[in-house]
């Protein structure tokens, strides 16, 4: 019980610091109806406000699957869960699909998540259950990203 609180206690550690983080990992999945699923994710937190509320960042996603690949860019935001949202392209046998992806998930370093991906106008509409493993890391970079 007391490693579980330590890990669901440190996002909040690290954002008391009052410093921008970055979150940077693999992620391995499984999309019904295609199969496995690899890629990573890159998270940006920037400065939180010094209440430990809820906190926000901003992500960006690829996935290589058997036949596709996928880019999600989207903004996410976590108290005891979290959920990301954002515009996702799918490219599958030589077409281009936009839509969005909705990405609840739960966790610290290792994030199990459930994306479900709809296409505007189409029907190729995929669910995927997987988990990232990542670790923050402080941005130390003077610059606009700290």
């Amino acid at each position: 019980m007391y490693v579980y609180s330590m890990l669901t206690l440190f996002p909040y550690y690290c954002l008391a610091q009052k410093a921008s983080w970055w979150s940077i990992g693999p992620k391995i999945g499984y999309e019904f109806g295609s199969g496995l699923v690899g890629g990573f994710e890159a998270t940006y937190l920037p400065r939180q406000s010094e209440s430990l509320g809820p906190f926000y960042g901003i992500t960006a996603d690829v996935d290589f699957g058997h036949r596709f690949q996928r880019l999600h860019i989207g903004v996410e935001g976590m108290l005891f869960f979290g959920l990301d949202v954002g515009p996702t392209v799918t490219f599958l046998d030589n077409h281009v699909y936009s839509g969005f992806s909705i990405i609840p998930f739960l966790g610290i370093f290792i994030y199990p998540f459930y994306q479900f991906n709809v296409p505007f106008g189409d029907t190729i509409r995929s669910n995927m259950i997987g988990a990232y493993i990542k670790i923050p890391t402080r941005n130390l970079s003077p610059g606009p990203f700290n």
